[in-house]
């Protein structure tokens, strides 16, 4: 007898409710049918995999750029005027001999290139050069060797052996390049 009460509810016809709306006036208030068949928006996982490729991208790069070109500074004018010097490091010939080391040139008052010195100071390491503040004294700081210096006598650079005063202008002119 339960059995045919449910048959018999199943049988009647639920009553629907239809409500037409009218459209407005204002468009962007009437809804669109959406008529694509792909999502407009990525998933959270695949843009963090596309910001991870593309700052990947961007670091490799950043780092091909700046450790695969050759390097060369300004020119510093010494404080008599009579000198320049300008570092280059070779980054890019393996093979040769200065591969990797900063070499500073030394130049007249002509810009006429009077000799190159290799300071042994390697580029992998942090490093700066200037020159002392009376005089044409040439200063190295380097984390790799350490603090060198060279003055000049007859438009050559011999090295001389540092005193405090050499050490403290190192470690200004490091502080310098690298605040």
């Amino acid at each position: 007898m339960g059995n045919t009460v449910y048959k018999k509810l199943l049988i009647l016809p639920k009553p629907k409710l239809v409500a037409r709306l009218l459209a407005s006036d204002f468009p962007s208030e009437n809804p669109r049918t959406q008529t694509r068949n792909f999502p407009y928006t990525s998933t959270l996982y695949t843009s963090y995999q596309m910001k991870r490729k593309l700052t990947l991208i961007l670091l490799s790069l950043t780092f091909t750029s700046c450790f695969f070109s050759n390097y060369e500074s300004e020119l510093i004018k010494s404080p008599t005027g009579n000198f320049e010097i300008k570092a280059t490091v070779n980054r890019t010939d393996k093979n040769a001999e200065d591969f990797a080391f900063v070499i500073i040139h030394l130049y007249g008052t002509e810009n006429n290139k009077l000799t190159e010195l290799n300071t042994g100071a390697g580029d992998g390491n942090k490093w700066t050069i200037g020159w002392t503040e009376v005089g044409d004294t040439i200063v190295l700081q380097s984390s790799d060797i350490g603090n060198k210096a060279w003055i000049l006598n007859q438009d050559k650079p011999n090295q001389i052996k540092m005193t405090d005063e050499l050490n403290e202008r190192a470690e200004f002119l490091y502080s310098e390049k690298y605040k």
